[in-house]
């Protein structure tokens, strides 16, 4: 019985890992080029008047949080934190929806391989009065898979057939 329930948890965790990350073959939000893209699970969040779907991707040289409200970067305390490491900035908007980090991104990258949570936080606007930034967590099981599928599909411009 013992057996059977950790066969479960194991089939379900990877189940749960295995919808955390994915690789699809988009338009980079940056380049405007078509090709490779790992993207997180979208999250739905509240930003101050109604909710926006907020998720990561990554092009191979930048992490984008595309969402579709207005991002503000007055708030302090925004960024992208892995597990207990250091936040890492902002470093622009892109449209004034996307925030992209790309001068730490090969660190991001590895953090994101050996952590467990990335948790983002910012805020948006208008938010009037200004109130406080909203924190979004991502779950990073799932992040190494998607990425060895990544390299795979950067070499040959598409993805395994399983994956499709």
């Amino acid at each position: 019985m013992k057996l059977l329930l950790l066969t479960a948890l194991c089939i379900v965790s990877f189940a749960a890992s295995a919808n955390n990350w994915r690789v699809v073959v988009d338009k980079d939000p940056l380049s405007q080029q078509t090709g490779c893209l790992m993207m997180s699970a979208e999250k739905i969040t509240k930003d101050g008047q109604t909710t926006t779907p907020v998720v990561i991707l990554y092009n191979g040289n930048q992490f984008v949080v595309k969402t579709e409200s207005n991002i503000d970067l007055s708030y302090v305390d925004s960024g992208l934190r892995v597990d207990a490491k250091n936040t890492h900035k902002i470093d622009r908007l892109y449209n004034r929806t996307d925030a992209v980090f790309e001068k730490e991104s090969d660190q991001i990258r590895d953090e994101f391989i050996q952590g467990l949570r990335a948790r983002l936080t910012f805020g948006f606007w208008p938010t009037w009065p200004k109130t406080h930034s909203h924190i979004i967590d991502f779950d990073l099981r799932g992040f190494t898979t998607a990425r060895d599928t990544f390299l795979r599909c950067k070499k040959t411009g598409e993805l395994p057939a399983k994956q499709q």
